[in-house]
């Protein structure tokens, strides 16, 4: 498939290929209400905004990765977390948030800093309804206690990893 894809693509039948292929993925995918974008580049993104559904690695700090991934859940774009500790112990991390808003404005998020104990591994929310992860799973109407915000991009900010 990959190949038929880069033969489409290198005969300037881009943009056709990736709508067909966003909208197969956003059908396949709306299953488990999760939706799947892979060729973010038909979507003209800058800067404050990055392919959804997509792993950004956004620090390392102590041998800790910090990820972050825009997600749609219910039609509504939430961002998930994601921490591989490549410790051999537990460690405890901390970290503010910044959302980069569909207004291209920036917000720090009004929960202030965040805090969590995480094992050796990878630490990852299992999907949208996993409330065993809230702390992880980021909604608009968490960043903003008085308005829904469409966030398009996140930034981790004053982050820390104690051993």
């Amino acid at each position: 498939m990959k190949a038929i894809i880069n033969f489409l693509i290198s005969n300037r039948r881009k943009h056709f290929v990736a709508m067909a292929l966003s909208l197969f993925l956003t059908t396949a995918s709306n299953a488990g209400n999760i939706v799947v974008l892979h060729h973010p580049e038909v979507l003209n993104l800058d800067a404050t905004s990055h392919p959804t559904a997509e792993w950004v690695l956004d620090k390392t700090v102590s041998n800790v990765d910090f990820y972050h991934s825009i997600t749609a859940c219910n039609g509504k774009n939430v961002v998930f977390l994601k921490f591989v500790n490549r410790n051999s112990q537990s460690v405890k991390i901390s970290w503010q948030e910044i959302f980069v808003t569909s207004g291209r404005e920036r917000r720090e998020g009004f929960a202030g800093r965040k805090e969590m104990l995480i094992p050796t591994g990878t630490t990852t929310p299992a999907d949208c309804a996993d409330v065993a992860s809230k702390k992880i799973i980021i909604r608009g109407g968490e960043v903003d206690p008085m308005s829904v915000v469409e966030i398009i991009n996140f930034i981790y900010k004053d982050v820390t990893v104690a051993l």
